[in-house]
């Protein structure tokens, strides 16, 4: 099943002429042959080097994953989730024309494996999206160095009234590593008119940059320290299978909440959008996105407050273990106040000491029957004493 990972796409014109050659093949089919100088690989947008074959705004698709996402943030590009995803969805501009939903194909079943990247956009009528059409087809006939042999097709298609651009891409060597399509279509000339532009690599250079870069997020421990200091030393994240995990430090004492679910995407994509547990959902999905996709744009919030607005499925209870990551203990209704307080939270602080009341409080009712040693304080019992000064200390308590 296929699933898909999202990005920003924005195509770059170089500078520099050409002279066009028009071979009419008959059927509506137009070759465009274009000779573009070698100068044209040295503008100071683009790099000399001619296996840099397709930029989006100076970037190629052959850099890393995650520079790229680096590059969207300085571009401040805001990130959304949608119905039924368990990633962001972004909108971006492409080719100067804003609005544009673009979108990084990829297998999920393959490792997250990514073979392309479309861009496409909805018009009111033929006569704004053919304008768009004319401005994006030039920048993208500029937009790389063509090699001999290289073509430009141009079809029209009067009885879908479909225009389709499409090149295909050559690396330094000579070999065809992928193909760009441009498809503008108004279905039989009236209502949404759309154009899509599609490139789809056919080496699957970009694979090996997904499956680094954590896009299927396995078992990969995210730090989230940040959102916890000071209260807490430490904390990161792991997404697994079934559930979704923080383990946190307090000088030598280490404490896990795990939030349980049926499977991967329960955790990551069906987190219940109730009113009891948006603002907690939310906030454990900034903390996952703004960490994973290295979008931070001066704060936390990676994805915006209605994000989970149509986000369904079953609640993920959360539940406390103590260094045992395999041995869930049940949630109890400890968690109904715990989702309260953690809502009620002003500041990363009062997270903070809503988590460790709660790991305190959770360990000592897991203790009670143990016939050692107990240390009281609060209403709370304790096995150590470092545990309780622990709490002491963070309540304040002298």
């Amino acid at each position: 099943m296929k699933k898909y990972i999202v990005l920003i796409l924005c195509l770059l014109s170089l500078r520099g002429t050409a002279q066009n050659r028009y071979e009419d093949l008959g059927n509506g089919t137009i070759l465009v042959h274009r000779d573009i100088p070698a100068t044209a690989a040295s503008s100071k947008n683009m790099k000399t080097n001619p296996a840099q074959h397709l930029h989006f705004q100076g970037i190629s698709l052959n850099i890393s994953f995650q520079n790229f996402l680096k590059h969207l943030r300085a571009k401040h590009f805001y990130i959304d989730i949608r119905e039924g995803s368990d990633y962001c969805d972004i909108t971006g501009t492409v080719c100067g024309i804003p609005n544009f939903d673009i979108t990084l194909l990829g297998d999920w079943n393959d490792g997250g494996k990514i073979y392309g990247v479309t861009a496409s956009k909805l018009f009111p009528n033929i006569e704004s999206m053919n304008a768009a059409l004319e401005g994006i087809v030039d920048k993208l006939t500029k937009a790389y160095p063509r090699y001999e042999g290289t073509t430009v097709t141009l079809v029209d298609e009067n009885r879908n009234m479909i225009d389709t651009w499409s090149v295909d891409v050559y690396n330094v060597e000579g070999t065809c590593i992928g193909s760009l399509y441009v498809f503008a279509q108004a279905p039989d000339g009236v209502g949404d008119c759309n154009i899509t532009i599609q490139y789809e690599d056919q080496l699957n250079s970009l694979a090996s940059d997904a499956r680094c870069y954590n896009v299927t997020a396995y078992d990969i421990p995210i730090d989230i320290s940040e959102y916890v200091k000071p209260i807490l030393d430490a904390c990161t994240m792991e997404i697994a299978n079934a559930f979704l995990k923080f383990t946190c430090r307090k000088g030598y004492n280490v404490y896990e909440m795990v939030a349980l679910g049926t499977d991967r995407d329960d955790i990551l994509s069906s987190l219940k959008s109730s009113d009891t547990n948006k603002e907690l959902n939310r906030k454990i999905m900034n903390a996952y996105f703004a960490k994973n996709l290295r979008v931070y744009n001066g704060n936390v919030m990676a994805c915006t407050n209605n994000a989970f607005e149509n986000i369904h499925d079953n609640v993920v209870s959360a539940s406390i273990s103590h260094q045992n990551t395999h041995n869930y203990e049940p949630p109890t209704g400890d968690i109904i106040e715990f989702n309260k307080k953690i809502l009620n939270s002003k500041t990363n602080a009062d997270m903070g000491w809503t988590i460790l009341e709660y790991l305190a409080k959770q360990k000592a009712t897991r203790s009670s029957s143990s016939k050692k040693q107990k240390y009281h304080c609060n209403g709370l019992e304790f096995d150590n004493p470092a545990d309780m000064e622990d709490y002491k200390n963070a309540q304040g308590l002298k």
